[in-house]
């Protein structure tokens, strides 16, 4: 259980953050994002040193009304949302604020043209165009 608990969460933040470190670094052109996985990281660390090592302390100066997790689970949170934070920050659609000020946010700007309607980039359709029958299947079927 120690292992699941410490061991394969702590190397799965260790690969998170490096992948999202070389994500940055390698295809985006601002290095902004940095700074959210920098205070994500920071605010995950400062809960857990919180939570194992002052806990008691904690406890015992506020009467037992709350302890260290309490503090853990808020700087949890921050860093939860600072994850949050990083992913606003690399996408570039902005659908957060686009509930009330635009009805249609996904809007098709302009019709393809009728030679483009059935290109050969996938979808629905597959490329082709409508048939007008299927394969000869009467209608009392």
């Amino acid at each position: 259980l120690w292992i699941v608990l410490y061991i394969f969460n702590g190397a799965a933040l260790v690969i998170y953050v490096v992948l999202q470190i070389v994500l940055v670094l390698n295809t985006l052109d601002d290095r902004w994002p940095l700074g959210d996985i920098l205070f994500g990281i920071s605010f995950y660390v400062i809960g857990q040193v919180i939570l194992y090592q002052f806990s008691v302390r904690i406890c015992d100066t506020v009467k037992h009304y709350i302890d260290g997790l309490f503090f853990g689970t808020i700087c949890t949170l921050l860093a939860v949302m600072m994850v949050y934070k990083y992913w606003d920050s690399i996408t570039k659609e902005d659908l957060e604020f686009s509930v009330g000020s635009k009805q249609n946010v996904w809007e098709v700007k302009e019709l393809l043209g009728e030679d483009e309607v059935y290109s050969n980039q996938g979808g629905y359709g597959g490329g082709y165009p409508p048939q007008q029958q299927y394969g000869g299947y009467n209608d009392a079927y």
